[in-house]
């Protein structure tokens, strides 16, 4: 069998680029004839490789420019080109699957692959639902559900919103993304003091909002939060507006922003709790992640995946969309509860197992041989 994943860029720090890089591995470790094909700039990998991974690029660099508008135009001419261009890999490298694994990658691919025995399957790492109110978003995504010869979402949720919302002609089925590494062996310390929160700052992961919930539990009186750090770990347009939102708000003195790197085994080690809160996400890799250093999690709970991945009141507190308040008493309460950390410490260790690569493999495998077996 020969599987083709289409990517942005491999080289660059990305949670799909890193989930599919463990995808991608496993299934070579097991014979699959594996490649990855990145938009642009994708010949030196972020992340760790299988040496029988082969990768390809469709263009040596992303469009950029001085204006987002002129990029945008820019962009937009490139599709046609750089569907052409994957066409043209696909007759020199014949697969048996091609995998998108977003929505504009899903238009690249749908018209490089008609006429050709390559059965091509969309990756949805986001909700069916995002940005339905832009019409041409829908008209996709209902192109994609008719087009391809398959669909795998990450959540069950997710699932029936694509069964709901278009005609889906192929195979469709919910795979959960994997831990993208082995279980630490590591014990979980519940009194470093320092909340932990990871991802790129912008609008999506929301940090404006976690700083805001931070502000009101240092403030509220009675609350014994003094000695605790704020950690966001990420880079990202934002950074600038959120460290003026701390100041403004009386708490950067107690709020660290570090930038991105691979060493967040370090970090997870150090901290206490978890905290997320994403206005949007598919399947948040961060709460897997957490979850097997036995970080205690509090996390809004966004349309699709962290109730998927955390039990509310057993592994960490799940907070209504947008609900600052909530989101505060609940960080406070947990953080002057050293015994209640400790219990929910336990039971994400033991929930994430079910999340293991070798057991997401194994549904990977099965849905991709059912879709070998269909003409």
């Amino acid at each position: 069998m020969r599987v083709c994943f289409l990517v942005r860029n491999i080289s660059m720090p990305s949670g799909i680029e890193r989930v599919t890089s463990v995808i991608a591995n496993r299934l070579a470790e097991q014979g699959v004839a594996v490649s990855i094909v990145s938009l642009w700039g994708g010949l030196e990998p972020f992340y760790p490789k299988h040496e029988a991974v082969s990768l390809h690029q469709l263009f040596s660099s992303q469009v950029r420019s001085a204006s987002r508008w002129v990029a945008m135009l820019r962009r937009l001419g490139r599709v046609p080109l750089a569907s052409w261009r994957l066409r043209q890999l696909l007759r020199q490298y014949p697969q048996d699957i091609l995998i998108d694994t977003d929505y504009l990658l899903g238009q690249v691919a749908l018209p490089a692959v008609p006429g050709m025995s390559v059965r091509h399957v969309h990756w949805e790492h986001f909700s069916f639902n995002l940005d339905l109110d832009k019409p041409h978003k829908l008209l996709g995504r209902r192109l994609i559900a008719r087009a391809t010869r398959g669909i795998v979402t990450l959540t069950q949720r997710d699932r029936e919103y694509w069964l709901k919302g278009a005609r889906v002609r192929g195979e469709i089925a919910a795979i959960p993304n994997p831990v993208p590494f082995e279980m630490p062996e590591t014990t979980y310390q519940p009194d470093t003091f320092i909340v932990l929160a990871v991802g790129r700052l912008n609008y999506q992961k929301g940090f404006d909002r976690l700083i805001e919930s931070w502000a009101e539990m240092k403030n509220e009186k009675g609350n014994d939060v003094s000695h605790w750090t704020l950690r966001i770990l990420g880079d990202g347009e934002e950074e600038h507006e959120l460290k003026q939102k701390a100041h403004q708000l009386g708490v950067n003195d107690s709020i660290e922003f570090l930038p991105a790197t691979k060493d967040v085994d370090h970090y997870y080690r150090n901290a206490s709790i978890l905290a997320m809160t994403s206005r949007f996400e598919g399947f948040p890799m961060v709460l897997l992640e957490a979850q097997s250093y036995g970080l205690p999690i509090v996390a809004f709970d966004c349309d699709t995946g962290p109730a998927e991945i955390i039990s509310d009141g057993e592994s960490g507190f799940l907070v209504a969309q947008g609900d600052t308040h909530g989101f505060a008493h609940q960080l406070a309460s947990l953080i002057q509860d050293s015994e209640l950390r400790m219990k929910f410490s336990a039971n994400a260790r033991d929930s994430v197992s079910r999340f293991k690569p070798e057991a997401i493999v194994v549904q990977w495998n099965r849905y991709l041989e059912n879709l070998m077996s269909t003409k």
